[in-house]
């Protein structure tokens, strides 16, 4: 189908009738019957509220970045997941701070491990101690040679 043919300024409402009835005759013209059965079968309001744009799965309407994550990650709007970590933005501490305690708890951080598993072709080993894979567990807290780069950091602070 030719896109450039299709009549953009169209809108709903030019194929609904003055008594508030599908313009049948009209909607044979542009769709096939298959989509002209499954318009017909949606009701027109009764009402006289003029139509707007929202986002429907907020609760004000508003398209929120939020939202839009939830929906692509398939996670229930209705009945969210109470997070462990909140008391993360809570902090009385630097937000760069907060947004990497945020990144560890999510096991988001660009780490060697991470990024294997995100398909970036890097090694994936430990650089301090080569022995395993460095994720997050093992940076922190199971690399003997990083624990003590991190006491040697801390020390000179």
């Amino acid at each position: 189908m030719d896109l450039s043919l299709i009549d953009t300024s169209l809108r709903v409402s030019h194929f609904i009738t003055v008594s508030k009835e599908w313009d049948t005759a009209r909607l044979s013209l542009l769709v096939g019957s298959v989509h002209s059965q499954l318009i017909l079968a949606t009701p027109i309001p009764n009402n006289s509220i003029p139509d707007s744009v929202c986002w429907g799965l907020s609760g004000n309407g508003h398209f929120s970045t939020k939202t839009a994550t939830w929906v692509t990650h398939e996670l229930d709007l209705v009945h969210p997941r109470v997070w462990d970590y909140n008391w993360i933005w809570k902090l009385d501490i630097m937000p760069k701070l907060k947004i990497f305690l945020w990144q560890i708890c999510h096991v988001s951080l660009p780490i060697r491990g991470t990024l294997v598993q995100r398909g970036i072709n890097v090694d994936s080993h430990c650089p301090f101690c080569q022995s395993e894979i460095e994720d997050t567990n093992h940076l922190f807290l199971g690399c003997n040679i990083s624990q003590d780069c991190w006491r040697l950091v801390a020390s000179h602070n």
